[in-house]
């Protein structure tokens, strides 16, 4: 009889014991063993070297895009913007935005066009005035007011260079007398007839 009081006072007592402690799945998975707080949600996923996520300390600057390594705060190239601040590329420290475009073949302000002060009549053409455009582009738009007139334009007898070459109506003044259909050229086959040439009697309008 007493063995079987001893036999179930140890069993009573090695229940409740197991009753007092909590399965390992149930330990706070916030916790390690050395009471240091795990962040479940602060990580650098991008490996860029800054962090986001819902767990990070409040006062820390989060990475803008922790899904593309290119957008971060770092300014490498120390122009004073970063990815995350609009800087488009930031291995030059010429491009970022509200920087003044220059004639370049980049894009200076960051957006996303590229020497578009340099084209105001939207030809695709740039003007010639000495801004550098030339070493770019090669050939440029003698009157960047007209879009019908750039290096690729037809030349038509309007008293304008139309295709930027140096000459005016060269197309329309076949006899090389000077003088255009469109200007006054009556005859432009015959170099003798234009309204500078001298009436002689020879059944022609001279």
């Amino acid at each position: 009889m007493r063995r079987t009081l001893l036999w179930l006072l140890s069993s009573l007592m090695t229940s409740l014991l197991l009753l007092g402690c909590p399965e390992n799945d149930e330990l706070d998975d916030d916790t390690a063993d050395d009471d240091t707080t795990i962040d479940e949600d602060c990580d650098d996923a991008d490996g860029d070297g800054w962090r986001d996520g819902v767990d990070c300390p409040a006062d820390e600057q989060l990475d803008c895009n922790d899904e593309d390594a290119k957008l971060n705060w770092d300014d490498d190239d120390g122009d004073g913007a970063t990815t995350c601040g609009g800087d488009c590329d930031d291995d030059d420290p010429a491009a970022f935005p509200d920087n003044p475009e220059v004639c370049d073949g980049l894009d200076n302000d960051c957006d996303e066009d590229i020497d578009e002060d340099f084209d105001l009549d939207g030809d695709g053409y740039f003007d010639e005035d000495g801004d550098g455009c030339g070493d770019i582009y090669g050939d440029l738009d003698c009157d960047d007011n007209d879009p019908d007139t750039n290096p690729a334009a037809l030349e038509e007898c309007d008293g304008a260079d139309n295709d930027c070459d140096g000459d005016i109506d060269e197309d329309y003044d076949a006899d090389g007398d000077g003088w255009t259909t469109c200007g006054g050229d009556c005859l432009d086959d015959d170099a003798t007839v234009n309204p500078d040439a001298t009436e002689v009697c020879d059944a022609l309008d001279n």
